[in-house]
């Protein structure tokens, strides 16, 4: 090859060169844009992922649940002058606290905390019942109970089909491991209820769409 046909060539590889970085520095300049937009939206997607993928953390022991005396349940105004309730009216069933009230007229338990609570963290309780039958038309009452605060209750009309609650309430003030927790039911039929789970979630999970999982 002579010595102008190299030049030339060697001219037309730069030439081709420069035009390349300079369509590759236009196509950097708008992925650099898009990209710090597309970045804002992934750290906002990637916190709600965090805090829906955040472990619950138990705070109960349906094995710890044992009968609250009068002087320790926040529930008196409900509370019969006879409590008739047998040891086998209400029981763990499948990791699930069961009451039956077709034994019991009235149900009041209570268990320290196992773990501590911060200002901020969600406490998520989850409970159900089954269809809910009565000679006459009634109402069921079901709570849970922090001490005596109540952060969870419900009012189902009897009858009624089947129902799920997940609720959450936010903490306001630390809650030392130990407080103790109550759950609290009466209802009018021979019914049965459940509590399911009480747990607790970071700060900013507030959303009962979350899933229970531990």
């Amino acid at each position: 090859m002579s010595p102008a046909v190299a030049v030339g060539a060697c001219f037309g590889l730069l030439a081709a060169s420069l035009v390349a970085c300079d369509d590759g520095a236009a196509d950097g300049m708008q992925d650099t844009s898009d990209g710090g937009q597309a970045d804002t939206e992934l750290d906002g997607m990637s916190e709600l992922d965090t805090l829906a993928q955040a472990p619950a953390v138990r705070l109960i022991d349906h094995a710890m649940w044992t009968a609250a005396d009068a002087s320790d349940d926040p529930f008196t105004m409900h509370r019969p002058a006879v409590v008739t309730c047998p040891d086998d009216g209400w029981y763990v069933d499948l990791g699930l606290l069961e009451v039956d009230t077709g034994k019991c007229n009235y149900v009041s338990v209570q268990q320290p905390l196992v773990e501590a609570v911060t200002v901020g963290e969600v406490i998520e309780v989850s409970a159900w019942h089954g269809q809910l039958l009565s000679p006459d038309a009634s109402s069921g009452h079901m709570a849970v109970a922090l001490g005596d605060l109540v952060i969870w209750e419900a009012t189902v009309p009897i009858p009624s089909g089947s129902g799920f609650f997940v609720e959450q309430w936010t903490a306001t003030e630390p809650i030392p491991a130990g407080t103790p927790i109550r759950f609290h039911l009466h209802n009018h039929g021979a019914n049965t209820w459940n509590l399911e789970s009480v747990r607790k979630r970071p700060p900013g999970s507030e959303n009962p769409s979350f899933p229970t999982i531990d």
